[in-house]
């Protein structure tokens, strides 16, 4: 689900924490090649959310999208997960547009703008297929 954050941050900020990271294979369906990882977070943008088909788990499906606050890059996401036989492939369009929806309300209640592609609230005029210039939050300090 943190394709659904990441899919918002600047691309220096984006290759620099993959850089550090890298796109590690939990499951056969992991994506680990950078530019299969681009185009997904492009099509994130442009959906309003995230999907991942037993990427992370086996056996596990989820949908994620963006939770917008104002002058912030997404720190939340709303999400589903469930097992892969109930949270099919046929079932994530219905299961993503009660997703996005109700990110686009918790954005709204929380005076952000949404920005997540997808069914656009009226008066917004951010394209979904651009990314947004946000940086990552910052690592909270250790206490």
């Amino acid at each position: 689900v943190g394709r659904a954050i990441l899919a918002y941050w600047k691309d220096a900020d984006l290759l620099s924490h993959l850089e550090e990271h890298g796109l590690p294979r939990f499951t056969e369906t992991s994506i680990t090649d950078l530019d299969a990882f681009r185009r997904m977070l492009g099509d994130v943008r442009r959906l309003g959310y995230a999907v991942s088909l037993e990427e992370y788990y086996g056996g596990i499906n989820a949908v994620a999208s963006p939770v917008f606050e104002p002058r912030k890059p997404p720190q939340m996401v709303v999400a589903s997960l469930g097992l892969a036989s109930v949270l099919t492939a046929d079932r994530i369009p219905e299961v993503a547009r009660h997703v996005r929806q109700t990110a686009m309300k918790m954005t709204a209640e929380l005076g952000g703008e949404w920005l997540g592609g997808g069914d656009q609230p009226h008066g917004s005029a951010t394209r979904p297929d651009q990314p947004r210039e946000c940086l990552p939050p910052r690592p909270r300090d250790p206490e």
